[in-house]
């Protein structure tokens, strides 16, 4: 597989722009601590044909896919039914994540709202992602040899904390990247970029990105681990921005 997650931020809310959509980069963030590599990021509307249009691809291309949103009461909230019928899960009720729903609407609404059940069911051979912050558990499943979808609700305070909770593990040490970041002043990205030319020729297996900001150009370096001439490329990045580093 070419990446290792591909994210589905799931919601008319977002692609209608009525709020932006930060998880996505929240966890992408935290994956690539992890050294995991991040495909594609993918906004899509409380539908199930474009949910599945969206699963479709990125389980083309990505190990792993992460969906956020969509696992409200409403009707429009569609995206735990539309996983399980994209594959070929049966639906059932958690009795444990039921307990937990039933308890919170009895305490704060005095009574069980309509579509409440809907938020306690899974698809049948899931692992319950537990939500300490809010209704909708979550949950993983395995849809290939190790491979697996993780679906989490849409609000930030529940799905970050969720995640940080799985603590996930590169387990392709072999293949872990290493990043080297330097914040570079007085100098154009494109300007920065030739002087590194001369580097990308000899090495062709190093990576280089750029990204500029109102007061300098970040530049990550990224090379394989165990790479024996990480140190010495290192030394001549810097003896060639040693004018431009603050």
């Amino acid at each position: 597989m070419k990446h290792d997650f591909g994210f589905i931020a799931i919601g008319d809310e977002i692609t209608d722009g009525d709020i932006t959509n930060t998880n996505s980069g929240m966890f992408a963030k935290h994956l690539i601590a992890k050294d995991f590599n991040i495909g594609f990021h993918i906004c899509c509307k409380d539908n199930s044909q474009d949910i599945i249009s969206s699963l479709t691809f990125l389980k083309e291309n990505h190990k792993n896919i992460i969906t956020i949103g969509g696992l409200g009461p409403t009707e429009d909230d569609l995206t735990t039914q539309t996983i399980a019928d994209f594959f070929g899960e049966e639906l059932i009720l958690d009795q444990k994540s039921w307990q937990k729903l039933e308890k919170r609407m009895l305490e704060k609404y005095g009574k069980i709202t309509l579509g409440t059940e809907k938020q306690a069911t899974f698809p049948k051979s899931a692992e319950i992602l537990p939500n300490n912050n809010g209704t909708a558990n979550g949950f993983k499943l395995k849809f290939d040899t190790d491979r697996y979808i993780y679906v989490f609700p849409g609000p930030p305070k529940e799905c970050i904390p969720m995640l940080e909770s799985l603590n996930l593990i590169n387990k392709q040490l072999n293949k872990k990247i290493i990043r080297k970041i330097w914040n570079v002043h007085n100098i154009g990205e494109s300007f920065l970029a030739e002087k590194l030319e001369t580097i990308k020729s000899e090495y062709s297996f190093v990576t280089f990105k750029y990204r500029i900001t109102e007061s300098f150009v970040e530049l990550k370096y990224f090379y394989p681990q165990g790479c024996p001439y990480s140190n010495e490329i290192m030394n001549k990045v810097e003896k060639i921005l040693k004018d431009y580093l603050g």
